[in-house]
């Protein structure tokens, strides 16, 4: 039973320092702006920031999948190909 606590403590840790981190960026972009970081301007700046992250996310697939991305399927295919050499040197 110590055991969980300990991993339980550990991630309940983890994810206050990355809502911490988020909320730190979220006062420095705020006062960028020359708004007070508020609660309700916290959660409007991380709303916004998600759309962000989410049009980015969504050009970046539409980019890829009408021939624009040759960068990322070049990528793809080096990983590929390295796993391919890893699953041999593996074998042998």
């Amino acid at each position: 039973m110590i055991g969980a606590d300990d991993y339980l403590l550990r991630y309940e840790s983890a994810q206050r320092d990355a809502e911490n981190a988020i909320r730190r960026e979220a006062r420095n972009a705020l006062a960028r702006k020359g708004i007070i970081a508020t609660e309700g301007e916290i959660r409007r700046w991380k709303a916004e920031r998600a759309a962000e992250i989410e049009a980015a996310d969504a050009a970046a697939a539409a980019a890829a999948v009408a021939g624009e991305g040759k960068m990322v399927e070049g990528a793809v295919m080096e990983a590929l190909h390295a796993s391919a050499a890893e699953n041999k040197d593996a074998k042998e």
